[in-house]
């Protein structure tokens, strides 16, 4: 055995081979050894200092372990890779559910690419498959859940650092807008006050009561819970005895993983109060029907609904007929919108919106992600308030500016901490609303002083000159006395203004350059 001067390592020959072989001490102290594959020594002795050299970086921290270990795992094989993968979703928490649905997207894009290694993954790949499914029929939304699921992968793998890019960072999703294959819809009020009578009048379906199903669906709307989050409420998450009642769903039953607190109204709570007296602390409120057996029941509660609706006109024929021409309490409408049970989400979020809520609080009702996903599904049912903000912008009320334009009209509204006083010029007069006695009119001789909260604006605004509003109406001043100058009305009197535009403009009492105190 042939040492090396320095210590740190040998070369050797095993028995009678003409290979050489490498030896050395690991970061951890522990002696390595492999075969150099080649019986030139100079080439054992480069490789031996690579491994030695090696060993000090690490010591050093020059190099980092597991990121080494993370790039030859991206190496490897595609399947190990996709283990990996999908034992993280279960790690962070994913429903069985979603991790199978991702899972099988992921092994079918693999296997029908023919892909083999991570680095196999492009662009083109992920497009070809896209296109594959186009032409299948799929929706624009499933292509998006797929592309979705790949581009999850890449990314993890490139954060994982077994990837040095992600090759898919600029690859868009579909639209699912473009292709929708099923809309939904909310229901009216009238038609939830139908069906929640229905349901309580009607018989045991899928082994609900018809009152235990009406408390199911008024608890959907006014909690905005998805089927399977109902499905996770126990007795322990009613909390009902505020004068705030809440239903809370822990992080490991909702579909963002956090937890969801939800208010309800008190006479909801009392109902779920009855419902849930006798029950242990880890019973479940509801015993849900599975995820074909729930929409079937809503179904047939909606169509029992609308046959007592339909039997009401049975003794007027014109009524009848437009009545069954009608989408009220229909499963699909003309339109193709459905009511499914999700439909009853989207019901809460519609009806916080149109009764005036705001977007940010309709986001945080629905638990989205982003607002730009709430502005998305129940913008348009938001009341427009586009003229009342117009109408707010402040600066348009100058009273110069209107006076140099001829306004027939102009109000000034002089601000005193809220409870200010209103000084209207309207048709060439002025009147005067007394809020307070600070912030009045005063008219003396040829000088016109606003009071004191008037100063605030002479900072910034050009106080009134010259010209005062015109009269766009001469039938109006004829009923007017004239006004001279140097004549001080009483409090809350009228004020005439001369009938001629010149003789109004000599009449009219001019500001002088800084008297606004």
């Amino acid at each position: 055995m042939a040492k090396r001067a320095n210590g740190e390592g040998s070369i050797f020959r095993r028995g009678k081979g003409k290979r050489y072989w490498i030896s050395w001490k690991d970061e951890n102290g522990v002696r390595q050894q492999r075969s150099s594959g080649t019986t030139d020594r100079r080439v054992a002795e480069r490789l031996l200092r690579e491994e030695t050299e090696r060993v000090h970086a690490i010591r050093k921290g020059l190099i980092d372990l597991r990121a080494e270990a993370m790039a030859e795992a991206g190496r490897g094989p595609i399947g190990d890779i996709l283990n990996l993968f999908m034992a993280k979703l279960r790690e962070a928490g994913r429903s069985e559910r979603h991790t199978s649905a991702v899972e099988s997207h992921l092994r079918r894009f693999v296997k029908r690419s023919e892909i083999t290694t991570l680095a196999e993954i492009t662009s083109e790949s992920v497009l070809a498959e896209a296109d594959r499914m186009r032409k299948a029929g799929r929706s624009a939304r499933t292509r998006q859940h797929v592309i979705g699921n790949i581009k999850a992968l890449t990314r993890w793998a490139w954060r994982e650092g077994m990837s040095p890019v992600d090759p898919l960072a600029g690859l868009s999703l579909p639209n699912p807008d473009t292709d929708r294959r099923r809309r939904r819809r909310m229901l009216t009020v009238e038609e939830w006050h139908r069906l929640e009578s229905a349901a309580i009048n009607g018989p045991d379906r899928y082994g609900l009561s018809g009152p235990v199903r009406a408390m199911v669906y008024a608890t959907a709307i006014q909690t905005g819970l998805r089927a399977n989050e109902l499905r996770q409420l126990r007795r322990s998450s009613l909390h009902l005895d505020g004068e705030r009642p809440f239903v809370v769903v822990e992080a490991g039953g909702t579909k963002n993983r956090t937890v969801a607190r939800q208010y309800i109204r008190p006479e909801l709570a009392e109902r779920l109060r009855i419902h849930a007296a006798m029950m242990s602390p880890g019973a479940a409120v509801f015993a849900l029907p599975d995820r074909r057996g729930l929409p079937a029941m809503l179904r047939a509660d909606l169509e029992a609904a609308r046959a007592a609706w339909l039997a009401e006109a049975a003794h007027d024929p014109v009524e009848a007929a437009r009545r069954a021409e009608s989408d009220f309490l229909a499963v699909e409408d003309h339109d193709g919108r459905v009511v499914d049970f999700h439909a009853l989400r989207h019901t809460c979020g519609a009806w916080a919106t149109m009764a005036g809520a705001s977007l940010q609080a309709v986001k945080a009702l629905m638990r989205h992600s982003t607002i730009t996903l709430t502005a998305d599904t129940y913008g348009h049912l938001a009341k427009g308030e586009e003229a009342e903000t117009v109408a707010r912008l402040p600066g348009f009320d100058r009273p110069d500016r209107l006076a140099q334009t001829g306004t027939a009209g102009c109000s000034n509204r002089v601000s005193n901490g809220g409870a200010g006083e209103r000084n209207s010029v309207r048709s060439g007069a002025i009147r005067k609303e007394h809020a307070s006695n600070r912030g009045s009119l005063k008219i003396t001789g040829e000088t016109a002083i606003l009071g004191e909260n008037e100063a605030e604006r002479g900072g910034f605004e050009p106080p009134w000159t010259r010209r005062p509003n015109r009269i766009s109406n001469p039938a109006h001043s004829t009923a007017l006395p004239p006004l001279q100058a140097g004549t001080a009305p009483d409090a809350g009197s009228t004020i005439g203004v001369q009938r001629g535009a010149s003789q109004a403009r000599s009449a009219w009492p001019r500001v002088a350059p800084g008297s606004f105190a």
